[in-house]
Formats: structure tokens, sequence, C-alpha cells
């Protein structure tokens, strides 16, 4: 059975997707239609609503939990934006927690992958000269 590509993805990794598709959907609309404002503000409301509502509730949680981080000030400027009719804003802001968050995740990913690809090098044996052979010896049998 053949894997899924986009199977191991985060879920941060399709909320950054849609909220960049939805962005350009917007600036589409509302720049190369004759559209009213307000559809082309639709596209935003579905990103803040399917990706920004999950980040913004995930952030409360961990201000419930009182871990604090960058990722809180995020979360406040959505929410501020929001308040203030600044759609776009708040979208963008999604968008770069989002994608943080997901390259982040990839990053961990790789540097794991990496480590472990290291630690299946480590040597089990070690060369010791007796005389003029060289034998083969486990690593615990290594003395000074």
């Amino acid at each position: 059975m053949a894997a899924k590509p986009f199977s191991n993805l985060p879920k941060e990794s399709y909320i950054a997707g849609f909220t960049a598709i939805a962005i350009a959907l917007h600036l589409i609309l509302r720049y190369g239609t004759n559209v009213p404002p307000g559809i082309a503000l639709l596209p935003l409301f579905a990103a803040l609503l399917i990706g920004g509502a999950p980040l913004v509730f995930k952030l409360g949680k961990s201000l419930i939990e009182k871990k604090f981080g960058s990722d809180l000030l995020a979360g406040v400027s959505i929410l501020t934006a929001v308040l203030l009719g600044e759609y776009l804003v708040a979208t963008i802001v999604v968008l770069m927690l989002s994608g943080g968050q997901a390259l982040e995740l990839y990053a961990t990913a790789k540097a794991s992958s990496v480590l472990d690809a290291l630690a299946k090098r480590v040597p089990s044996s070690a060369h010791r000269r007796d005389g003029s052979v060289v034998v083969d010896i486990k690593l615990e049998e290594v003395r000074i």
C-alpha cells in the first residue's frame, strides 16, 4: 500500500496552506473583480474561523496552564485585529503563527531523524593491536 503524501503533515501545515489560499482569494476578489467588499471578506472569515479559532483556543489553554510565550502575543494580535475589523491583518497573523509552528515541527522532526541516523552510526567495536595482530573487541572491553 502506497503512503499518502500528506498523511504525516501537522495540522498547522493545513491551517497555513488554507490561510494562504484564503488571503490570495480575498486579494483576487477585492482587487481583481467588482464584487462587493463584504463578499471579498468571506475567504478571510473562513480562514479565521477554520484556522484562527483553533489556534486562539490552543493559546487560551496555554494561558490557563500559565505557559507564556511569544505565541500568546500573536493570539492577542489576532483577537485585537478582529475586534478592530482588520480581518486581513488577523488572517496574516494566523498565517504567520501557523506557518511558524509548522516550520518548527518540521525542523524538529528533521533534526530528530538526523540524530537517529547519527546514533545508528556509532561504532560498536574497536581495534586493539596485540603485537603485529589487530584484534576487534567490543567497546565495553576498551580500557585505558
